[in-house]
């Protein structure tokens, strides 16, 4: 078992298959005399692109949320406005109170929301035009 294939299969079986990667870098820094960089250009890419890729999706992901918890808010006003002649009528709007108040926080929370996803896309935008070499 002097080969690497024999030094494979012996790994594999005592260790469960582990042992592949540790033999084949071992096999190269004894016979082949060549040292593996840490950080090359193609490395450096990938993981940039990589990046890019998951704070895309997760900026996507979690602007398709708002939206649709914006339209469900949206359709909760008009349906609170429609229902408010009902409990004029029966004297009843002490109920609707906490409804207002909370539909008001809703509000402003939603303008500061949007002041700082307007920023963001301000820094963005600007970055994207100042430093095209990073391909935003």
């Amino acid at each position: 078992m002097g080969t690497l294939k024999g030094a494979y299969e012996a790994g594999k079986t005592l260790h469960g298959g582990s042992a592949q990667l540790l033999i084949l870098r071992d096999h190269c820094s004894r016979q082949c005399n060549h040292k593996e960089m840490l950080f090359n250009s193609q490395a450096i890419a990938r993981s940039w692109h990589q990046t890019k890729k998951v704070i895309g999706d997760t900026w996507n992901h979690a602007t398709k949320l708002a939206g649709q918890f914006d339209h469900g808010m949206r359709v909760g006003r008009k349906l609170l406005s429609a229902v408010v002649p009902m409990f004029d009528s029966l004297g009843a709007t002490h109920h609707l109170k906490p409804l207002m108040s909370g539909i008001k926080a809703y509000d402003q929370g939603r303008s500061d929301v949007m002041y700082g996803y307007n920023n963001v896309l301000k820094h963005y935008q600007r970055m994207k035009r100042q430093v095209p070499e990073v391909d935003l």
